[in-house]
């Protein structure tokens, strides 16, 4: 390796090594013993590396060290992968291709050689500008990286489960912006329903409303109009119950008309819509069981995410009630993006995975069988979304979502519910 980094004093040399000490350190509360995971680069088998100072819980994002790793090495765009989470502070550097080591392709750094708890580690260090947004890194003095040679395996097997898994769904074009829509075309677009394959019964259609219709649809629910709808305040968010009321707390579902606010104007095209019924829109892989189902009550959610004196707006993890509705639930989504996560029930802590799904505006998320009775959703209360190493960091803006759902009118019986354990039937 050479010393591409400029001159460095001997104090600030000093100070590198001991800041990166602290760093490996806190490496060695997650994976201990340390020389289980590092490893010399002397060419004998493939390395990757752990950037010591670069995690989520540093400060930095998966994408702002791509960025930096792309900018200061020689490592290649195409085989770098990078795993990240809010739990941690560093992240791991993996080769897509486990032929190919990611050194000697760390070119503009210099290497020290760290003892930390009897074990020897192998640091290359970069001179990068400062990704730090949290302070992690020095006011003022060196912006330096660190990145200690490891075996990616070994990490993996050990703390595999505690990376954020890729957020499904996620669709580059929404940050981009798609191509105009022809609002006035007379002829039946089609619209295709996709299945999450991770959670067996979830849907996605994506753009199920058009720009036109998502923008008269806020209008109505969040322009001046709304200041007489009715809402109820739960935790961290406002509700508004249309035809029929749901009681939380209680999992009661009202009669039509009683304690609710008066329909919208969207609510009966898009009652049809969801029925794959209106003739200008056909749905295409719809499930049939989506289609026998009219809906009759809706619940509307709000969520604020501009107020910065309030808690970010989210919604625990929890299922349905089994009891009053039937087997779909419906949910058209306005305003801002967000990520639903889904957990299956039933698996146990030590193995249990967390899906995050994407879900834009003007979508329509579908759940039906085992991902409606068996998987609870919710969703986290923050502001930021770290999606991916190759998107940045995306901020939620308010949003309003439109749950639409098939009230019971027989009673639901435990013993045939697939998922007993999460039921709330008799």
């Amino acid at each position: 390796m050479t010393a591409d980094v400029g001159l460095l004093s001997h104090k600030e040399i000093g100070r590198a090594r001991s800041r990166c000490r602290a760093w490996m350190i806190r490496l060695a509360k997650h994976l201990s013993p340390l020389d289980a995971y590092t490893v010399r680069p002397d060419g004998s088998q493939p390395l990757d590396l752990i950037a010591l100072n670069a995690g989520v819980q540093a400060g930095v994002s998966p994408f702002a060290l791509r960025q930096a790793l792309l900018a200061y090495t020689q490592l290649p765009e195409d085989i770098l992968n990078i795993y990240f989470s809010s739990l941690l502070p560093f992240a791991l550097v993996h080769s897509t291709m486990p032929e190919m080591s990611l050194m000697p392709l760390v070119t503009k750094a210099f290497g020290m050689e760290m003892m930390v708890e009897n074990t020897l580690g192998v640091v290359c260090v970069i001179r990068v500008p400062n990704l730090w947004a949290t302070g992690s890194s020095p006011r003022g003095g060196l912006s330096l990286l660190y990145l200690l040679c490891c075996r990616a395996g070994a990490v993996l097997d050990a703390i595999r489960r505690f990376f954020q898994p890729p957020t499904l769904g996620v669709d580059e074009r929404v940050f981009h912006g798609s191509p105009p829509e022809d609002e006035d075309d007379a002829g039946v677009r089609v619209l295709f329903c996709e299945p999450i394959e991770e959670v067996p019964g979830l849907y996605i259609v994506k753009e199920f409303i058009t720009q036109m219709e998502h923008d008269a649809v806020w209008s109505e629910l969040k322009g001046p109009k709304a200041a007489a709808l009715e809402l109820e305040t739960l935790a961290h968010r406002n509700v508004a119950h249309f035809n029929r009321r749901f009681y939380y707390g209680v999992n009661r579902i009202g009669v039509e008309g009683d304690s609710v606010n008066a329909k919208p104007a969207f609510y009966d095209w898009m009652q049809r819509r969801l029925k794959n019924e209106d003739p200008r829109r056909k749905l295409q892989d719809y499930p049939s069981v989506a289609q026998t189902f009219s809906c009759d009550q809706l619940t509307v959610n709000f969520y604020n995410y501009k107020d910065g004196d309030t808690a970010a707006s989210g919604i625990a993890h929890h299922v349905d009630s089994h009891a009053s509705f039937m087997d779909c639930i419906y949910i058209v989504s306005l305003g801002s993006h967000t990520v639903l996560e889904y957990n299956r029930h039933g698996v146990p802590p030590d193995v249990a995975e967390t899906f995050g799904v994407f879900v834009a505006p003007r979508s329509l998320l579908l759940m039906t069988g085992e991902s409606r009775y068996s998987w609870t959703h919710g969703i986290a209360g923050k502001r930021v979304d770290i999606l991916s190493d190759r998107i940045p960091p995306v901020w939620r803006g308010d949003r309003v979502s439109l749950t639409w759902r098939c009230g019971r009118d027989a009673p639901h019986r435990r013993i045939h519910c697939i998922c007993k354990e999460l039921c709330d039937g008799e």
